[in-house]
């Protein structure tokens, strides 16, 4: 019974936090346009996200994909972190407002301003970290051995996405960003 009601609260808040993106997302483009159409590359990489999120949830409802003996504990963690992944990713996303674009497009929007306030006076990119502790955490709860393969790749995929994003935004605020990368860490506050 609590294994049913920790899958069921996560998958609420996965599809919360998802509805409110696809809501916010699209609020966002008609403030602020977009500069740049999607490409055909930008639209497959947005599909495969979509699609990691489905194997996500059906996972939730009770699919076992390549399953561990899982302990209650470590279910535990992985509830918290979905949790946890839930306000961070909410509030990054109510922060940045309509500066918000798809990680994919990389791009600056018009009239694009800088976001320092918040939970970005903490860490840069607190989408990427809350998004990482969502699947993570996901992945947990189900008791996955894919969890090693999401723990490792979204790593790498996150770092990827962000430098590409830091290069961008250093190109339009210059000095205004690199004194904001100075006093935040990219993803963990303190920490890194």
């Amino acid at each position: 019974m609590i294994d049913f009601s920790i899958r069921t609260v996560a998958l609420l808040l996965m599809l919360t936090s998802f509805v409110y993106w696809q809501i916010s997302g699209r609020m966002a483009d008609k403030e602020k346009p977009k500069l740049k159409s999607k490409t055909l590359l930008q639209r497959i990489k947005s599909f495969i996200v979509f699609l990691w999120e489905i194997l996500i949830g059906i996972q939730l409802l009770g699919m076992s994909i390549l399953p561990f003996p899982n302990l209650f504990f470590i279910k535990l963690v992985g509830f918290l972190s979905i949790i946890a992944a839930f306000f961070i990713s909410i509030s990054a996303r109510r922060e940045i407002g309509s500066n918000w674009t798809h990680a994919a497009e990389y791009q600056i929007k018009k009239n694009h301003e800088l976001v320092t306030t918040g939970i970005y006076s903490y860490i840069r990119h607190p989408i990427y970290t809350g998004f990482f502790l969502m699947i993570v955490g996901a992945e947990l709860i189900v008791g996955s051995y894919l969890f090693f393969l999401f723990f490792v790749g979204l790593i790498f995929i996150h770092l990827f996405q962000a430098r590409k994003e830091e290069k961008i935004l250093l190109e339009k605020f210059g000095m205004r960003y690199r004194i904001y990368m100075k006093k935040t860490k990219m993803f963990i506050p303190y920490l890194w």
